[in-house]
């Protein structure tokens, strides 16, 4: 008995906006509480049931400056709230969502960059977006920013003989590389594939929704190149996905 998965169609591409503003509260000339009011409407994490997007408690922004990271922001009661160090005025503050991912041990004022796996998908869906504030900080007053997905969320229809095992796919880019000391968007981030570019989508037949990362079109794979349990199959054809597109269809 085998498992097929097909792609149906990529619902959300990689420019859907969220907004919000930052009120930044220095103290000690070295470290500012940041808070960060996501507004109505702005989202980030995704229910794999129906494909709706909403900001979760215990969601985490990664912040940036001059290069280096600086501190984190916490989701919590409806806003991001956390404590930037050593911030400078030449800079934008830059924020990284990077779907709650591990990242290695980050230091504040000298880490350059870190990377995350969306390789597991069984529970929650690794939304990966970035914004700067759109005015340079200066440690004082309120900064608007917003927030690009640097992926797409594509929906899969799956048809499996396994009730309990999640679907695996293989040939995908599943790990993000951000550099911090890029000024671009685009040239901070990349895309590469570890070990056989497997992303595991949560058990069961039907429509799931799996974030993809950016990457160049795949053909149809051959049997092994998606599997549940011990049932094997094929991957459908998967489009180009682009840096900043918005793909529909």
């Amino acid at each position: 008995i085998s498992v097929t998965i097909f792609v149906v169609a990529l619902t959300l591409g990689l420019v859907q906006c969220r907004k919000g503003f930052e009120e930044v509260i220095p103290y000690n000339n070295k470290a500012a509480n940041i808070i960060l009011d996501v507004g109505d409407g702005s989202k980030t994490d995704v229910n794999p049931l129906t494909g709706k997007v909403t900001f979760v408690d215990g969601d985490e922004i990664i912040v940036a400056n001059d290069g280096v990271y600086v501190g984190k922001l916490v989701y919590d009661d409806g806003v991001f709230r956390g404590t930037v160090t050593g911030a400078s005025t030449s800079d934008y503050l830059h924020f990284y969502h990077l779907g709650n991912r591990a990242t290695g041990t980050l230091t504040e004022g000298s880490s350059t960059g870190c990377s995350v796996s969306v390789s597991d998908q069984v529970v929650s869906l690794p939304v990966i977006s970035y914004a700067h504030s759109t005015e340079p900080f200066d440690g004082e007053g309120t900064y608007t920013a917003i927030l690009n997905n640097k992926c797409a969320l594509v929906k899969f229809e799956v048809s499996t003989s396994s009730r309990y095992a999640g679907v695996c796919v293989k040939g995908m880019n599943n790990t993000v590389v951000v550099d911090f000391s890029k000024k671009d968007a685009d040239d901070a981030f990349s895309y590469e594939k570890s070990g056989d570019g497997n992303i595991t989508m949560a058990p069961g037949n039907g429509e799931k929704w799996v974030i993809l990362l950016p990457q160049d079109e795949l053909s149809e794979g051959m049997s092994g190149s998606a599997f549940s349990g011990r049932y094997v199959g094929s991957r459908g054809a998967v489009p180009a996905i682009h840096s900043d597109d918005y793909l529909d269809g």
